[in-house]
C-alpha cells in the first residue's frame, strides 16, 4: 500500500483505524528526507498498517493539536488513539521496532 497524504481535514478520519503511523514532515527538513524512503518501503510491505504523511508547513491545526515542535515526528495510532510518538530520523530496524510496539502493544 502507498503512503496516504493527510491534511487538517482528513487527519482524524485517516487515523481512526486499527493501526496507523503518520510521518509529520517538512519539505526543507534534511532528516525528514532521510526517513521518507524507509517509511515508503515499509508502507509497501505492510498492508495491514495505514501509513500517512502530514506536511506540518501546510497543516497547522494538527501540528498544534499534537504539539509537533520538531520534525520528523512519527505518530503511532491504534484504534484511533495515539499510543506512541518518536522524534528524529531513524533507520529501518529502529522503525520496525516501533512498529512491533504498535502491533503488539509493547513499549520500544
Amino acid at each position: 500500500m502507498s503512503v496516504i497524504t493527510a491534511t487538517d481535514r482528513t487527519f482524524h478520519e485517516l487515523t481512526n483505524t486499527e493501526f496507523c503511523i503518520v510521518d509529520c514532515f517538512g519539505t526543507h527538513c534534511g532528516p525528514c528526507k532521510l526517513l521518507t524512503p524507509i517509511f515508503e518501503d515499509l508502507a509497501r510491505d505492510m498492508d495491514h498498517i495505514r501509513f500517512a504523511e502530514l506536511n506540518v508547513e501546510e497543516n497547522h491545526d494538527v501540528t498544534n493539536e499534537y504539539k509537533i515542535y520538531s520534525i520528523p515526528t512519527l505518530l503511532f495510532f491504534r484504534n484511533g488513539e495515539l499510543v506512541n510518538r518518536t522524534v528524529g530520523a531513524m533507520d529501518e530496524d529502529e522503525l520496525c521496532g516501533h512498529i512491533a510496539g504498535l502491533l503488539y502493544g509493547m513499549e520500544h
